[in-house]
């Protein structure tokens, strides 16, 4: 182990001249190792992957352990989301119209979706793109506006 600074603890000697305090060497601590922002990528990816090969190998229609739809529970309705986990199993076993059977917004939306997230997380200008229109009061309107008009339109007899 190193030796960090001498630290005094006190300066001042008493009557006789000798040191009140002789000086502690205080250890070196370790500095806690900082994660750069590609870590925290890699972890999502290997994440991502491992939960699309869940996915893949178990059929959400079949197997119970997938999370329900709230939505769907509370109002009998389909969520713009409704659909999603089985569309993206269907993708990834290659079946595309019984993808787009169970939810055509997720299946266009989801490369749309892929390509900002690869472009927000290697890309400033793109980021700062997304986050204009995030956070812009239109933008928010015209992304709220169209999911509700996709709920009611797919919720029609």
């Amino acid at each position: 182990m190193k030796a960090g600074p001498i630290h005094h603890a006190a300066r001042s000697q008493h009557a006789g001249g000798t040191p009140a305090i002789p000086p502690v060497i205080a250890p070196d601590r370790p500095r806690p190792r900082r994660s750069g922002p590609l870590s925290g990528v890699l972890m999502m990816l290997i994440a991502g992957f491992v939960a699309l090969g869940v996915l893949r190998q178990f059929d959400p229609a079949r197997h119970r352990f997938y999370p329900r739809c709230a939505f769907k529970a509370a109002t009998g309705l389909d969520c713009p989301g409704c659909g999603g986990l089985r569309a993206t199993h269907q993708l990834l076993r290659g079946n595309w119209r019984a993808a787009l059977a169970l939810n055509p917004l997720f299946v266009a939306g989801a490369p749309v979706l892929l390509l900002l997230g690869v472009l927000t997380t290697v890309s400033r200008p793109a980021r700062a793109a997304c986050r204009e229109m995030l956070t812009h009061r239109c933008g928010i309107g015209v992304i709220l506006t169209g999911l509700v008009a996709y709920t009611i339109a797919r919720n029609l007899p």
